[in-house]
């Protein structure tokens, strides 16, 4: 049976790992597969795969973490085997980073201003 783990962040988010260790660190662990899946993020995937040619054992699938929020709380979305280089879906992801960072500032300025 193989070992699999699909949702693994990167520095390219909010990992404590950069893709290529993270990389060193599954093969260590006998993966045979992963998927890097940061943060509305898909920075980590091409390091990883080029990594990787170093272990022919272990497979890295693209993918990323999508958040989105709804009635209930915060929903988050898996998504895989994404075109690392398709310029809508790099677009669409930045435009998502974007708008947490202005929130995570607005939210910093509400807390400093006591609102």
């Amino acid at each position: 049976m193989s070992k699999v783990d699909l949702h693994i962040h990167t520095t390219a988010s909010d990992g404590k790992f950069t893709p290529a260790e993270i990389v060193r660190k599954s093969a260590a662990c006998g993966l045979a597969y992963i998927g890097i899946c940061d943060h509305d993020s898909i920075e980590g995937v091409a390091p990883a795969q080029a990594a990787a040619r170093d272990f022919p054992a272990l497979t890295v699938i693209s993918g990323v973490e999508i958040n989105t929020d709804i009635p209930a709380g915060e929903l988050h979305i898996l998504g895989y085997y994404c075109d690392c280089n398709d310029l809508e879906l790099n677009t669409t992801l930045q435009r998502l980073r974007d708008s947490r960072v202005m929130r995570a500032k607005n939210g910093r300025e509400a807390a400093q201003h006591g609102h």
